[in-house]
């Protein structure tokens, strides 16, 4: 690795070597006795996340009773931490197995955007999903034109809009700025503090100043709207003399306020310390709980006491086994074909006269104790001997069309399914 140039002030000298930069990221190799716990719990929450988002969004769209504000945000949101976490495990996976991690300067600047654009846009969506809840809660008469679709739409657009360009703002300012040696982060993932710990140059501390506020505004913004909403959910809630009212609006806030202070408490306490204070010892744990065990407790967190997800979730889990069995059950009409092949057919059907009438106030065939009824050949195929088929007046079994086809069907169906088990 080639030593840091004289002229590691200026941009232009150091831009030419740029793309020669490779940061090795320590990840927790500094616990080796940590590691095999910690992959399985990456592993475990990596797996969680990925099922649990994709279930969410999965109900959140095949569901009529779903399609309410409330889904619709938490389904942007499913998203943002599905790819948040993706972001992160693959990389800290292969670390936590032993193998050094090294990232070209492009790689970590790609792996800061990415995860800082997922991170912003979730803070701008807790905020959006608290207006919402303000909304419900508050004023429930308005509540469908307050969050009308066309307004939905707008801020979750917003948010996503919002989360990319904090992202670009800040990538382009940690860009622009020269990375002094030794390039080594004591983290799992190229974070911004942890990066800014190596900018060096004269107008260091403008740059730093300039991303702090980008950081203060994706953050406390976001805070100050969430707190407001709360604060009118809280006053509403005291205003309620219904003990039902009160204990279903806490119902409604409280799987949302949980999710605000596991995300926003972490990451506060990562953007928002000077760098020079910050520790990349203690801050990769932290960043490991807002990046890795978050994404995976929220489906959880929205669930187990969400009975419309729950029901959602049963509707869809019987849609699916109705359609393995509506799959059987055509295997299974189409299986005596290969099943009989062995079979002497018969090639003669029995003609329309041989069959007794029914009698209109009987309805169904009527056999006598101690006869059986064959079904006719010309309806399946002969899966009994030709003499059997033939009508006997004497049997006294009038059956009409109807009657054999129903006994032939029950039959042949009791026939396959036994061959089968």
């Amino acid at each position: 690795m080639k030593p840091p140039s004289k002229h590691s002030g200026s941009f232009l000298p150091q831009a030419n070597h740029s793309t020669g930069e490779r940061f090795l990221l320590l990840g927790f190799s500094d616990w080796p006795a940590l590691q095999p716990g910690l992959f399985v719990l990456v592993l475990l929450c990596y797996l969680l996340t990925l099922a649990g988002n994709s279930t969410l969004v999965l109900l959140a769209v095949r569901d009529p009773r779903l399609h309410t504000p409330m889904y619709y945000f938490l389904g942007h949101l499913a998203l943002v931490d599905a790819g948040f976490t993706t972001s992160v495990a693959p990389a800290l996976l292969a670390s936590l197995c032993g193998a050094e991690l090294w990232l070209p300067r492009a790689g970590c600047l790609a792996q800061l955007c990415t995860s800082l654009a997922l991170g912003s846009v979730e803070c701008l969506l807790l905020a959006v999903m608290a207006l919402d809840r303000a909304a419900a809660v508050v004023h429930p008469l308005r509540h469908a034109e307050l969050a009308s679709p066309r307004r939905c739409r707008a801020l979750a657009c917003a948010s996503w809009l919002g989360g990319l360009a904090n992202s670009a703002a800040q990538s382009a300012l940690l860009a622009a700025r020269p990375l002094c040696a030794p390039r080594r982060l004591d983290h799992f993932i190229c974070e911004l503090p942890a990066l800014l710990q190596l900018a060096c140059g004269g107008d260091r501390d403008a740059t730093e100043r300039r991303m702090f506020a980008a950081r203060v505004v994706i953050l406390l913004l976001p805070s100050a709207v969430i707190l407001a909403s709360y604060g009118a959910v809280a006053r509403a809630i005291c205003g309620m003399r219904s003990r039902g009212g009160r204990s279903k609006a806490l119902g409604t806030c409280g799987s949302h306020l949980t999710a605000v202070c596991l995300f926003y408490g972490s990451a506060i306490y990562t953007y928002l310390q000077p760098t020079r204070r910050y520790d990349q010892g203690r801050g990769k744990f932290v960043s490991l709980f807002y990046t890795v065990v978050t994404p995976a407790l929220n489906p959880l967190i929205y669930t187990l006491r969400n009975k419309e997800v729950k029901g959602a979730a049963r509707k869809l889990l019987r849609s699916v086994g109705r359609g393995q069995a509506g799959r059987l059950m055509a295997h299974t009409v189409k299986t005596p074909q290969c099943l009989t092949s062995g079979v002497p057919q018969v090639d003669r059907a029995i003609p329309d006269s041989t069959l007794p009438e029914t009698h209109p106030k009987q309805g169904a065939a009527v056999a006598r104790p101690g006869k059986s009824v064959q079904p006719n050949a010309h309806l399946t195929g002969s899966l009994v001997p030709p003499r059997a088929l033939e009508p006997k007046a004497e049997q006294g079994i009038p059956l009409s069309r109807g009657g054999a086809a129903g006994i032939q069907l029950g039959s042949l169906l009791h026939k396959v399914v036994l061959e089968q088990v």
